[in-house]
């Protein structure tokens, strides 16, 4: 029998939220009762314990829309690696995508916590209150997490188990490319590279780079452009250019090496990776070929979902449509390369190669530059090599899943992958 029990360097190990607590969060909008709880299946979130909760309408509440007497909500639990910017930055991406994309079907932020105690309600009405103090459950002292989100629950089912016909996934695929190429022109592209914060008063000596809402009221939320949350960098300043990216995307890979034991075979290539940071990353000019960077006047960073896959694109209905795109935890502002070289790297057995470059093929019909057409060999490859690199430094998947000499075996293939693609990189400067 498999061991339900979540293993111990999984985000989600140990991390819960009491009935109790849950049912206070609720309680903060008058008029709705908590009905149901049910958790999300083990396996299938690995760094958010999920809840699905079901509301019923004592009271006229904001949750409930179109006359509803009940709704059907989804609270997203921080794992235990993540903290208050992950919560914004998949708040304010909510918001972003509300505000510029409203027709494009995906969850609305209600509530949020940026440390488990403090919560803030999206827009209040009437009775309710924007902020508030949660008394947490002592039975939530052994469960810390690092914040949580309460949002609306769109309807459908994941593509990966919809059980759709080859026609209609090819469908589904095109509507997918025109939602994809509707944010990528509709929300504006930006002057700096990465992840949302809220820019709040004192933390943030900068103008916000995307304002939502009038200022003084309850929608009003400023946001500034900081840090690289899809890796874990926490940095105050603006990134801005490609080079800068890169090397501190390096950088921080490099001290997972120095500092982890799981990498302690490997860390032979710390002189290689600085010398490849001295001698050939100025050198590289990855970014900056596209229509996109060339086009554009606000910025060479654009919208990126950041996991585009069959898990987060949800449908319903007879013929199948796009009822819901969900998780935005990791969504950024990056070069336009960026959201296809994921889905090559991670989520590269997601699609069926036919429907993938017929999704690509309606992009590039749309004019968004892909790997299919756009965007020359060169610097696809360039890219491509520097995400291999840049995966292999330190690879996350390691620590706590391999030991022994299966662990100094996949050490090794990573070193190989790393030597090979800087060599590759080198030669690409020529």
């Amino acid at each position: 029998m498999v061991s339900e029990v979540t293993p111990s360097h999984h985000p989600i190990h140990g991390v819960h939220m009491a009935d109790a607590t849950i049912r206070q969060v609720v309680s903060a909008f008058p008029g709705a009762k908590l009905d149901d709880i049910v958790p999300l299946e083990r396996g299938k979130s690995y760094n958010n314990r999920i809840y699905f909760l079901t509301v019923s309408k004592t009271a006229p509440c904001s949750l409930f829309t179109d006359g509803a007497e009940t709704c059907d909500l989804v609270l997203k639990v921080n794992g235990r690696f993540f903290g208050a910017d992950k919560i914004q930055n998949e708040v304010g991406f909510l918001r972003v995508l509300q505000h510029f994309c409203p027709t494009i079907p995906t969850p609305r932020a209600l509530a949020w916590s940026e440390n488990g105690g403090d919560m803030v309600i999206s827009v209040p009405v009437g009775s309710e209150v924007r902020e508030t103090t949660l008394s947490l459950d002592k039975s939530d002292a052994d469960h810390q997490h690092g914040g949580w989100i309460l949002m609306s629950r769109v309807a459908g089912t994941p593509i990966a188990h919809a059980n759709m016909s080859d026609e209609d996934t090819k469908r589904i695929m095109m509507e997918l490319a025109d939602t994809v190429a509707m944010w990528r022109t509709s929300i504006p592209s930006q002057k700096y590279v990465g992840s949302l914060q809220f820019q709040k008063q004192g933390e943030i000596d900068a103008k916000p780079d995307i304002i939502i809402g009038e200022p003084g009221t309850p929608s009003h939320l400023a946001l500034a452009v900081r840090g690289i949350l899809i890796d874990g960098i926490k940095i105050s300043h603006p990134i801005r250019e490609p080079e800068e990216y890169h090397q501190i995307k390096i950088r921080e890979k490099m001290k997972e090496l120095q500092t982890s034991d799981t990498y302690t075979n490997n860390r032979s290539l710390v002189p290689i990776l600085e010398q490849f940071m001295a001698e050939t990353l100025p050198h590289l000019h990855i970014v900056g070929n596209t229509r996109e960077d060339k086009d554009s006047s606000t910025g060479r960073y654009v919208y990126t979902h950041y996991d585009i896959s069959p898990r987060n694109v949800l449908v319903a209905g007879s013929p199948p449509h796009i009822s819901g795109i969900v998780d935005f935890e990791f969504s950024g502002f990056y070069s336009v390369l960026e959201e296809f070289i994921n889905d090559y790297g991670n989520n590269v057995d997601d699609w069926k190669q036919e429907h993938y470059t017929a999704y690509l093929e309606r992009l590039e019909a749309k004019g968004i530059s892909t790997p299919h057409k756009s965007i020359d060999t060169v610097t696809w490859k360039k890219a491509h090599c520097m995400d291999r690199m840049l995966d292999n430094i330190a690879p996350w998947w390691l620590p706590g899943d391999k030991t022994g000499d299966a662990l100094d075996e996949a050490l090794r293939q990573a070193e190989a992958t790393v030597r090979e693609n800087i060599a590759a990189l080198e030669e690409l400067i020529q």
